[in-house]
């Protein structure tokens, strides 16, 4: 697919919710704070992988001009979660803008919670030509198999967000499920 220009950069102007080492939520930040001072607080994050039913992932390309990972491939859709807003809004919102894909979030499965981390699987057939990059944060997703992608993902110059290993086991259940 086309590369896209990036019509929305990340705000850097942005408030994001925040928290400590601990997983307490603390007063929100800026991304451009955040940007300056990493590793001093985590932000919440909302992202999905999307299946489809011959258990392929679908992994996009991060643009180029993005502040973190530009170019690089990863599994998941989603992002950081602004003030005032949760992880499921978040995720369900960012497939929209990345992708073009409108989720309802009564389709979600939820495979990961806790106070600042929510991922969601969404099972979706949808051809590549389909997927369209609205806000320019992806310029290219395919389908892989899981193996390949494990195989891959071990070249940190190419590839970011690699699946860990208990990750590896929620993606594996889910996939058996589809049989």
């Amino acid at each position: 697919m086309a590369k896209t220009a990036h019509k929305a950069p990340e705000p850097p102007e942005e408030w994001l919710r925040c928290f400590d080492e601990q997983d307490n939520e603390v007063k929100p930040r800026t991304r451009k704070w955040i940007w300056s001072h990493p590793k001093q607080f985590k932000h919440a994050i909302g992202s999905i992988w999307i299946i489809n039913s011959r258990g392929q992932i679908l992994c996009s390309k991060r643009a180029d001009n993005l502040h973190g990972n530009p170019g690089k491939w990863q599994t998941y859709f989603g992002g950081k979660v602004p003030d005032g807003s949760n992880c499921l809004d978040t995720a369900v919102r960012e497939l929209g803008e990345e992708i073009g894909i409108h989720a309802d979030s009564q389709e979600l499965t939820p495979v990961v919670k806790t106070k600042r981390i929510e991922r969601y699987i969404f099972a979706h057939d949808g051809e590549i030509e389909d997927f369209t990059f609205p806000d320019g944060e992806i310029q290219a997703v395919r389908w892989m198999n899981l193996d390949r992608i494990l195989e891959q993902q071990k070249d940190q110059a190419v590839w970011c967000n690699v699946i860990t290993p208990e990750q590896e086991v929620v993606i594996k259940d889910f996939i058996d499920q589809l049989d």
